[in-house]
């Protein structure tokens, strides 16, 4: 791992976390600086972005986002474990 992404709220973002942005629900499908990709997400199509998180929207598809601080980006919950 080389690095962590944290939210405004300190909490550190993980693969699967639910995330506002812009009013938008959606979900973190990479987290490019800690190396956690989802299977359809693989890393060697988005590592050269270098930062942040891919997220996932279903009104808008794929948003790369930088930085998590933000104050259009809102953190809901981690992922749910059935």
């Amino acid at each position: 791992m080389v690095g962590d992404i944290s939210y405004s709220t300190g909490e550190t973002a993980s693969l699967g976390d639910v995330v506002e942005l812009d009013g938008r629900m959606g979900l973190v499908v990479a987290c490019i600086e800690s190396g956690q990709y989802a299977p359809e997400f693989p890393q060697e199509q988005w590592a050269y972005l270098e930062t942040g998180v891919l997220w996932e929207g279903v009104e808008i598809g794929i948003v790369h986002i930088p930085s998590l601080l933000e104050p259009d980006i809102v953190f809901i919950r981690r992922k749910r474990e059935d």
